[in-house]
C-alpha cells in the first residue's frame, strides 16, 4: 500500500513536471514579439518603397529577422546566426531597418549567452546592453557630420593651412579624369580643431556639401582623425569615405572645373580657411589609342574577337565568354561597361543583367576581365559598350543564334 502511494506520488510529480514543461514550451516571449514586429514595420517603412522594385530579394530577406524574433521562444545562438547574416547583407543597402536588424542580432547573442549561464533576467539584460550599444552607435553617427544648412559660411583664408588633391598613384595634381579616384590631404590644421570639406562647380554651386564629408578632428599631438566608425564599418557609399571622391558610388564628377574648400567648423560658423582649384578632363587621344578591348571564348587566350557568334542550337557545351580591357603600363583608366540585348528585329529586350558597370584598368598593363557570359542565353545580340568619359569607345558584341 505504501509502495503504491509512493509510486502514485512519483507519477503525480512526473505529470506536474510535464505540465510545467509544456507551459514553459508554450510561453511566447513578449520582448521578442515586440522587437520582431518593430523590425517588420521598419522594413515596410524604410525599405519597401525604395528597393522592392529593383532589389526585391533584398527586401524579402529583411523580413527574416522579424519572423525569427517572433518565433523564438528561448533565445539561442541558432536564432542569432540568421539575424546576423541578414543584417550584414542588408547593410549594403544601409537604411534604419538595417541598423535595427544588426542591433537585434546583438540582442539575441547577448541574451542567448546570458541564458546559457542561467541568468534569470537574460531577456531584459540583453535588451539593456543592446540599447546602450545602440545609443553609442547613434552618438557616433550623429557626431560624424555637420549640416551645411546649420552653419553661416564665411571665407577667411589662412595661408598656414593648405589642401592638396592626390591621384591613385600618390602624386599631387590639379587635373583628373572622369571616375578617377581623388584623395585629399590637409596641412597646417589647428590642434583641437574640427574641419570638413565641400566641392563647388565653376558656377559656384555646391556639388558635394559639408554633410557628405565625415568631420576631421585634430588631436593635441597633431594627428588628424576622421570621425565615423559606423560609416566606415558599413562602407557607406553616399559619403566621401576616407576623404576620397570622384569614383564609382563616391561622387563621380562630370567634366569641368571645380573648387574644393577646407572649412573649419566653429559653430554656428563655417570658416573657409583654404581652397584649391581642380579640373575633371577627358582622356587624351594618345592614352586612349593604347587601350585594347576584346572578347575571349572557352578560356582560349590566343583567340580575340570584337564580335563573337555563338550557335546555341548546334553547340553541345555552354557559352563561356569574357570581356577584357587593357591599357598601357603606367596608365590606369576608369570607364564603364554598358550591357544590353537587342533582338534580331532591332528591338531592345530587357535582361536581368542590363546596366552600367564601373571598372578601372590595371596600372601594370595587365588585361582585366570586366564582364562574362556563362551558361545559356536567349537568342539575340548582346552589346558590351566600353565607355570612357561617357563616350562609347568600343562595342563588343556577342551574337547568340
Amino acid at each position: 500500500m505504501e509502495a503504491d502511494q509512493i509510486c502514485e506520488g512519483k507519477n503525480n510529480m512526473f505529470e506536474e513536471n510535464i505540465k510545467k514543461a509544456k507551459k514553459i514550451k508554450k510561453k511566447w516571449q513578449l520582448v521578442n514579439i515586440i522587437l520582431g514586429l518593430i523590425t517588420i514595420g521598419l522594413v515596410f517603412y524604410f525599405s519597401w518603397p525604395v528597393y522592392w522594385q529593383e532589389s526585391s530579394i533584398v527586401v524579402y530577406l529583411r523580413f527574416i529577422p522579424g519572423i525569427v524574433l517572433i518565433l523564438t521562444r528561448k533565445n539561442n545562438i541558432f536564432s542569432f546566426i540568421p539575424i546576423l547574416l541578414v543584417g550584414l547583407l542588408v547593410l549594403s543597402f544601409p537604411t534604419v531597418d538595417g541598423f535595427f536588424i544588426i542591433l537585434a542580432a546583438v540582442y539575441m547573442l547577448f541574451s542567448a549567452i546570458l541564458r546559457m549561464f542561467r541568468v534569470k533576467l537574460y531577456l531584459e539584460i540583453g535588451l539593456v546592453i543592446t540599447l546602450l550599444l545602440g545609443l553609442g552607435l547613434f552618438w557616433d553617427y550623429s557626431t560624424t557630420f555637420v549640416s551645411e544648412d546649420s552653419l553661416t559660411i564665411i571665407k577667411k583664408i589662412n595661408n598656414g593651412t593648405g589642401i592638396k588633391l592626390i591621384t591613385s598613384t600618390g602624386e599631387a595634381s590639379t587635373t583628373f579624369n572622369f571616375n578617377q579616384i581623388i584623395s585629399t590631404t590637409e596641412q597646417g590644421l589647428a590642434q583641437g580643431g574640427k574641419y570638413a570639406l565641400r566641392v563647388l562647380n565653376k558656377s559656384g554651386e555646391v556639388v558635394i556639401p559639408l554633410d557628405k564629408w565625415p568631420i576631421l578632428k585634430v588631436k593635441n599631438n597633431g594627428e588628424i582623425l576622421q570621425r565615423g566608425n559606423v560609416v566606415r564599418w558599413i562602407q557607406m557609399k553616399d559619403i566621401a569615405l576616407y576623404g576620397t571622391f570622384n569614383n564609382g558610388a563616391w561622387f563621380p564628377l562630370a567634366l569641368g572645373d571645380y573648387k574644393i574648400q577646407l572649412v573649419e567648423i566653429d559653430e554656428p560658423k563655417g570658416i573657409i580657411v583654404s581652397e584649391a582649384n581642380f579640373s575633371i578632363v577627358a582622356y587624351d587621344q594618345k592614352t586612349l589609342s593604347n587601350v585594347k578591348t576584346y572578347i575571349t571564348s572557352g578560356g582560349d587566350p590566343n583567340q580575340y574577337y570584337d564580335t563573337y557568334t555563338y550557335d546555341s542550337s548546334g553547340s553541345s557545351g555552354k557559352m563561356d565568354i569574357i570581356i577584357w580591357v587593357q591599357s598601357s603600363k603606367g596608365s590606369s583608366l576608369s570607364g564603364t561597361r554598358k550591357f544590353f540585348r537587342i533582338n534580331f528585329e532591332g528591338e531592345i529586350e530587357e535582361t536581368p543583367w542590363d546596366g552600367e558597370y564601373k571598372f578601372s584598368t590595371d596600372i601594370e598593363g595587365i588585361p582585366i576581365g570586366i564582364g562574362d557570359m556563362e551558361g545559356s542565353f536567349a537568342p539575340g545580340i548582346y552589346h558590351n559598350q566600353i565607355m570612357f568619359d561617357n563616350i562609347v569607345f568600343a562595342d563588343l558584341k556577342i551574337i547568340v543564334k
